[in-house]
């Protein structure tokens, strides 16, 4: 079992095509792609955390349900929290912030980028999105969204590594 993180997929919004200068000519194709590309990594036995912005509008269960995943587990975006009551229903869990342990690892997770965060001088990590690849972080933290990541959902390993060489 592995442990992904991901964010900012804007399932179905056309807009963030134009707005984050996507690759893609449609929206279609930006959905499509992204359902393979992350099922492509992730298994049926593994978990996943969405850092917020999973879909644009009522289309929620419709993408989950095409995603693998054991669990998938939503850390709510601007964007989620028009519909916030319903991502209760649909995800295995929906939380604000989240302190998660992966391995030996204590990560930080929001939405949002911060510059300091419950307990970073002791080592603690933080992944967010967001910021679509436009924001750097700081020290211990990286973007872990879709626009930073070639559209796919990337490991815990994978972002650790990263954020080591940044150091």
């Amino acid at each position: 079992m592995e442990t992904y993180f991901t964010s900012d997929q804007h399932f179905n919004h056309k807009n963030i095509i134009k707005y984050c200068n996507r690759p893609f000519s449609s929206v279609d194709e930006m959905n499509e792609t992204m359902v393979i590309n992350h099922n492509n990594v992730v298994t049926n036995n593994d978990i996943v955390y969405h850092l917020g912005d999973f879909s644009f509008g009522w289309n929620v269960k419709y993408w989950l349900n095409r995603l693998n995943g054991k669990r998938h587990i939503l850390i709510l975006g601007n964007h989620d929290q028009k519909n916030k009551n319903k991502m209760f229903g649909l995800f295995d869990e929906v939380y604000e912030v989240k302190m998660v342990k992966v391995g030996g690892d204590n990560i930080f997770l929001s939405h949002y980028a911060h510059l300091v965060w419950p307990q970073k001088h002791y080592g603690v990590y933080h992944l967010f999105g967001h910021s679509h690849g436009t924001l750097e972080g700081v020290p211990m933290s990286l973007d872990c969204g879709v626009d930073s990541h070639k559209y796919t959902p990337t490991r815990w390993e994978d972002l650790k590594s990263i954020i080591e060489e940044k150091k």
